[in-house]
């Protein structure tokens, strides 16, 4: 299509949008409320079928994930762990190594850190991007539900840091590299 026989799209009013938004979120508002009813049973069926799907990885086979059937055997087998014990399989991951860790694909290597320690990078999955898509969705209903002025007007979110850049690990998986903005003064 030429440059002039673009079509336009009209721009929709902040309210009609936010509708759509919070229709949109219902679904994962009411799985997250019959997830409430049931907290220790929902978390064990997340827990169990995380399991069922890395149970062929290597951490999967060291830890026996196949035979695993319930919370409590897991917490039996699968020891207490911090970052420094992941650090290498992580490394191994953005070398391009397959089912380490999980059975997915890092789709990237997330940068990360806490208040204690230097950065980490996390394998970020098509299921995490998926949880993370969920519980967003859950929040938003809530908010629209609680306040339903906030879907007249327009807004602004940002979730991810303001400044990054992308790099590329030797397994050619993306790593986000963090960069703090700068403040120039004239």
């Amino acid at each position: 299509m030429a440059e002039h026989q673009r079509r336009v799209v009209p721009k929709l009013p902040p309210a009609f949008a936010n509708g759509l938004w919070y229709l949109s979120c219902l679904r994962e508002a009411r799985a997250l409320r019959r997830a409430l009813s049931d907290v220790a049973g929902t978390q064990e069926r997340l827990l169990l079928a995380t399991l069922k799907r890395n149970e062929d990885t290597e951490y999967g086979r060291r830890h026996g994930f196949a035979g695993i059937s319930s919370a409590k055997e897991y917490r039996e087998r699968a020891p207490l762990t911090d970052y420094g014990d992941y650090a290498e399989a992580v490394k191994r991951i953005g070398a391009g190594e397959k089912n380490v860790l999980t059975s997915e694909e890092a789709l990237l290597l997330e940068p990360t850190s806490g208040s204690t320690q230097a950065t980490k990078l996390i394998p970020y999955t098509r299921s995490l991007k998926n949880e993370f898509a969920r519980g967003i969705a859950a929040w938003v209903s809530d908010l629209f539900s609680h306040d339903s002025r906030l879907m007249l007007g327009s807004a602004y979110w940002s979730i991810t840091p303001l400044a990054y850049r992308e790099e590329r690990t030797p397994g050619a998986s993306p790593s986000v590299s963090r960069q703090t903005p700068s403040i120039s003064e004239d």
